[in-house]
């Protein structure tokens, strides 16, 4: 068993004969943490476009702003 963070552990599956020949578990942490930090960074980039949107939509629903109104 390797540990490796507080809580976290890996274990080779002694029943596997190619455990071996597998991908080390430190390569698979750091496509986890790859993958991880590329799908915060596109949530980050939906959450600024909505906070954006948010604020466009507000300005345009402030008292005497008339720029919204079809005429």
């Amino acid at each position: 068993m390797i540990k490796l963070r507080q809580g976290w552990y890996f274990c080779k599956d002694p029943s596997l004969t190619d455990a071996d020949d597998g991908v080390p578990p430190e390569i698979i942490a750091q496509e986890i943490v790859e993958e991880l930090s590329a799908a915060l960074a596109e949530f980050s980039a939906v959450a600024d476009a909505l906070v954006a949107r948010a604020a466009e939509v507000a300005h345009r629903a402030e008292p005497g702003n008339f720029n919204h109104c079809q005429r």
